[in-house]
């Protein structure tokens, strides 16, 4: 499991930072490594922002992983393995998944490929929905990808230890949020070089 979640967080981090366009060059530090979760606060040296993500993979190497910034905004990746083939092109529908025996629909998810790499992205708009979201997520056993029509499960990732995970991404979600409102977001809480964790981890 822990070489599978290494390998998709590896994955992954190549094709976000092509996303992310000119936030091309990142710094990672790992705040947690717990059952198969693992916590990270992200600082992009082009532009001095920063983000935290909590993510998980299951034994496919499907990575699951909740993503923050100082701005306040969520979002939720779905990146799938190498060898998955369950869709081409790109292209956007609701984003099905059971959490338990709670359905969650999430509208006008966008399902992407480039190459060999399928994923599916959903941002949260703002208010309540993506802290409802977190809490299921928080107390849940089990997360399941369905298709679209919710007949088939695409991928399911085990949510042992969700509840350190995201504890640890609220408090990095606070920290740059903190360090954001004290001195935008080019600054670190720090200085110099270093992004906000780097001199206390």
């Amino acid at each position: 499991m822990k070489s599978a979640l290494f390998a998709a967080v590896t994955l992954a981090a190549f094709h976000f930072s092509g996303e992310a366009g000119a936030q091309s060059a990142i710094e990672e530090t790992v705040l947690l490594k717990h059952k198969s979760w693992m916590v990270e606060h992200e600082y992009f040296t082009s532009t001095g922002s920063q983000g935290c993500s909590a993510a998980t993979a299951n034994r496919l190497g499907d990575m699951f992983e909740i993503h923050s910034t100082a701005e306040g905004t969520v979002t939720l990746y779905l990146w799938m393995g190498a060898d998955f083939k369950d869709w081409s092109g790109s292209f956007t529908d609701d984003m099905i998944l059971h959490i338990d025996y709670k359905t969650w629909t999430l509208n006008d998810a966008g399902f992407k490929t480039d190459g060999q790499m399928r994923w599916v992205r959903f941002a949260f708009p703002p208010g309540d929905s993506f802290t409802r979201f977190l809490k299921d997520i928080y107390a849940g056993s089990a997360v399941a990808l369905k298709t679209p029509s919710g007949t088939k499960t695409i991928s399911t990732w085990s949510l042992a230890g969700s509840a350190a995970a995201l504890l640890k991404l609220a408090e990095c979600t606070d920290r740059i949020s903190a360090a954001a409102d004290t001195y935008g977001s080019g600054r670190d809480t720090y200085g110099g070089n270093s992004d906000t964790y780097g001199s206390s981890y």
